[in-house]
């Protein structure tokens, strides 16, 4: 149960658009200095103040103040300050890297005039190519938590994605894998940055370009084999 205060003896508040701080001063009893810090300073349930509930104690100060009818100390005198809560920076922050460029398809011959390219070049080196995007990109995540290679990663390299991911339809993302490094913080809490890379095909990466139909088709079978990326955490 929180630590209920005494009226304060003297208040003071600084408020401004994105942050505030408040101080309030009370006395209190002499045996309640360690039930005040135990409630009050507890990082999993901050405490907030009386009146504007959007502060909560962030220090507390005792001095003591004697009885000068007697021998003995029997109150304190209790700072209490107040300050905005810190945004929670729990969770996984991430970074995306992207970059797009181009495939060169072969049309097919009904497509231009072979009478005009000279005999010496042949067939296969003046056809005309048809640009479309392709796109590779990287997610980077920064997190504490321990990666499982094994059983998270290495299963769905060279797969692509059995459902809508990161605004792609399905089919159409190829995981090629990832790289990660690992440092030590000072509290030896271990911090990883995993890099994790795909692949966008504008068609989808189980579709062949037909030149002579110009057309993306589909095989017999299909070269890539579907898996699910939410086991990578994005």
């Amino acid at each position: 149960m929180a630590y209920v205060f005494p009226n304060p003896v003297d208040e003071s508040l600084d408020l401004s658009l994105s942050e505030g701080s408040a101080t309030n001063v009370y006395i209190v009893p002499y045996g309640d200095a360690s039930t005040i810090a135990t409630n009050c300073l507890d990082p999993t349930s901050p405490v907030s103040h009386p009146v504007f509930t959007g502060l909560i104690i962030k220090s507390v100060g005792f001095v003591l103040m004697q009885d000068h009818t007697a021998t003995s100390f029997k109150n304190w005198r209790c700072t209490v300050n107040y300050g905005t809560p810190e945004e929670d920076e729990d969770g996984d922050l991430v970074s995306y890297s992207i970059d797009v460029a181009a495939e060169s398809l072969a049309l097919p011959k009904s497509a231009y005039e072979i009478g005009s390219i000279p005999e010496e070049m042949g067939d296969e080196h003046a056809a005309p190519h048809k640009i479309i995007p392709f796109v590779s990109y990287s997610i980077t995540q920064h997190r504490e938590a321990t990666i499982d290679v094994n059983g998270d990663i290495r299963p769905l390299v060279g797969k692509v994605n059995d459902a809508l991911f990161h605004t792609f339809a399905a089919g159409l993302v190829l995981y090629e894998g990832a790289s990660a490094s690992k440092s030590v913080t000072t509290d030896g809490s271990d911090d990883w940055e995993i890099s994790h890379k795909f692949a966008v095909h504008v068609a989808g990466w189980n579709l062949h370009w037909h030149p002579q139909n110009e057309a993306w088709e589909e095989l017999d079978f299909d070269l890539y084999e579907e898996g699910d990326f939410t086991a990578l955490g994005l």
